[in-house]
């Protein structure tokens, strides 16, 4: 079965039971970066996801080439990302049976060992395998396989046979220039404004609350003293909406309250391009390279986390750490 599968191919986690593929080919160097369209609901309707070819060999035709390189499975992580920032949807590179690349709309990065199962194909309409991809699939001779009218989309879109390399590609970032003291991301860093929620999505994930249930609310009132025990017992029994005392759940929160304050401090420690870099860092327990500083809180009072780079010493030392981990480095300036 897998042996019969074009890789790579993307798959774009919709909602917890819905997958789609994406098939994925190699276009000529230069070629302008192509989507796949999408519907009026977001969802991808049709066509491939054409790659530009990052660095071909040369002296060789870029069709010809049979290895998905280093420098090819950095672009289609990059190309990942940015679907997955465009759509705000997860999504999956799957290089191989055992050889995935998870990544999210904040850019993060997760390497794995198992592509995406169970749930629905709406490429298919059947329940989502790596065996039901026939629309991926090629006979080890020069002819496809016979698609369904399902698959027709996909028909003019066999990309080549790719061997997935041995090791997981992992692109990191630094600023141009002098690598002195310079900070490590794990995606390229945005400039605009933290994106504050609506109230309900800070509670239910700063504060782990149950925002469908009044009396986890009324809990939450209580432990905050927005209402002290009595009060919020009489006016539970008189049946206040537990939103008189908190506010509106869908409203966004207000930039200058403490609510945001905290929503702010959680996405420097834990979202941020430079925070991944040290939850990446410190989930492989990679923690004692010289040179390399994993630094929570800079100084008293602060919320930054990040890896500071001694100089290019420390950077060439932290590759070679994680080359025995499995992973290719690439190191991308911005």
């Amino acid at each position: 079965m897998g042996n019969n599968i074009t890789y790579p191919y993307l798959v774009v986690r919709w909602m917890g039971s819905v997958y789609q593929t994406v098939p994925v080919v190699l276009v000529p160097p230069g070629s302008a970066l192509l989507l796949p369209k999408l519907n009026v609901n977001g969802v991808i309707q049709q066509g491939d996801l054409s790659i530009p070819d990052p660095a071909p060999t040369p002296g060789t035709d870029y069709k010809k080439e049979n290895e998905w390189t280093v420098g090819r499975r950095a672009a289609m992580i990059d190309v990942a990302i940015i679907l997955s920032k465009r759509m705000s949807k997860n999504v999956c590179a799957v290089f191989g049976g055992e050889d995935s690349v998870y990544v999210d709309p904040t850019g993060r990065q997760q390497v794995s060992n198992q592509p995406p199962s169970g749930g629905m194909d709406p490429g298919t309409g059947s329940p989502y395998s790596v065996s039901n991809l026939s629309y991926l699939r090629k006979e080890k001779g020069s002819e496809t396989v016979e698609a369904t009218e399902q698959e027709q989309q996909y028909k003019g879109s066999q990309a080549t046979l790719i061997t997935a390399a041995t090791k997981k590609s992992l692109v990191l970032y630094i600023e141009k220039g002098e690598i002195a003291c310079s900070i490590l991301y794990l995606s390229k860093p945005n400039d605009d404004p933290v994106v504050l929620p609506i109230l309900r999505e800070y509670l239910e994930k700063i504060k782990d609350v149950d925002t469908s249930s009044n009396e986890s609310l009324w809990k939450y009132i209580i432990a905050n003293g927005i209402c002290d025990t009595d009060e919020c017992s009489r006016h539970q029994s008189e049946g206040t909406d537990p939103e008189f005392f908190i506010g509106n759940l869908d409203e966004e929160v207000d930039g200058s309250s403490w609510e945001a304050e905290e929503w702010n401090d959680k996405y420097y420690m834990d979202e941020s391009s430079e925070s991944l870099a040290f939850h990446f860092l410190e989930d492989l327990m990679i923690e004692d390279v010289p040179g390399v500083a994993l630094v929570k809180g800079d100084r008293p009072g602060s919320n930054l986390t990040f890896v500071e780079i001694r100089d290019s010493t420390a950077l060439k030392e932290l590759k070679k750490v994680l080359d025995e981990e499995g992973y290719e480095i690439i190191i991308e300036r911005f």
